[in-house]
């Protein structure tokens, strides 16, 4: 009877520790930004998330075939994307900037800008100076980079940069491969009139020049604000992610949890030793 009443217990204790396992999900800043550029026609493409920011592409855009369904087309240097945002939403200093790229021809791309918040935080790509993808932001002074990849011409890449001033660094990922990771010090130097951009820089909502647009064809274009993607999720970012499930949710690690169990019976209290306990997501072992 005293091990059948133990067990019971035991069971009750570990069934309830598994329950926040199971629905532990991170949740998302509303600034973040999610567009999979799957349109057809028109200057219009629309948020993957469930209100989100709509966003406003150049009367003379293209769109083409791209990775998964069409992509925004940026090849011949003419074409700027622009998310129409409130200017108050993009003091963001925590963030993840993700991008699909593919670059007809990378020796035309020096100072490219594929993705950018008000041109303060960016990932770009250098052909000149040898740096290749850059992942970096502006601190009003100099511009940190993570940088160091060179891409073949016409072959898919994601791109993501990390940018985490609450922990003073930097990564930047190639595909599912971390690249470049730094420390610095200081945060993103944002100035007043700024936008969310794909294809060119964001510094003036409103003018806009070919020298920052790079030769290239972009396709789902993501923005994390206030949060940080791990090496696990750029990875399912890359391999099983985007483009098959809609919107991208990150997965977050499981919290940890201590725990002592004590077995009580009508006649004492039992403390027990030597316990083996497994939790998953789904079950548990106990030995």
């Amino acid at each position: 009877m005293k091990c059948k009443k133990l067990l019971l217990f035991l069971t009750f204790v570990l069934i309830s520790l598994v329950i926040p396992l199971v629905n532990a999900q991170p949740m998302r800043d509303n600034t973040s930004f999610c567009y999979n550029l799957n349109e057809t026609s028109g200057t219009a493409a629309v948020s993957c998330r469930p209100g989100g920011f709509q966003a406003t592409a150049s009367a003379d855009t293209q769109w083409v075939s791209g990775l998964i369904g069409n992509a925004y087309n940026n090849t011949d240097n003419n074409y700027t994307f622009i998310d129409t945002v409130a200017n108050t939403n993009l003091d963001i200093q925590v963030m993840t900037l993700s991008v699909w790229v593919n670059m007809q021809n990378r020796t035309n791309n020096d100072n490219a800008y594929f993705i950018s918040i008000g041109g303060r935080v960016l990932l770009s790509f250098s052909a000149i100076s040898g740096n290749g993808v850059i992942g970096s932001f502006f601190d009003g002074g100099t511009r940190i980079t993570a940088s160091n990849f060179t891409p073949a011409n016409d072959v898919w890449n994601l791109f993501t940069y990390v940018m985490d001033n609450d922990n003073d660094v930097q990564k930047l990922y190639i595909n599912d491969t971390l690249i470049a990771e730094s420390h610095y010090t200081g945060a993103a130097a944002y100035v007043t009139d700024r936008c969310v951009v794909v294809g060119g820089s964001g510094d003036d909502c409103n003018t806009f020049t070919d020298l920052q647009s790079p030769d290239a064809i972009i396709d789902m274009a993501y923005i994390f604000a206030n949060y940080t993607l791990s090496q696990e999720n750029v990875s399912r970012l890359y391999n099983d992610g985007i483009g098959k499930q809609w919107p991208y949710e990150p997965v977050a690690p499981p919290p940890e949890t201590t725990f002592t169990i004590t077995a009580k019976d009508e006649f004492d209290s039992v403390q027990l030793n030597n316990i083996s306990i497994t939790i998953s997501n789904s079950s548990f072992t106990f030995n």
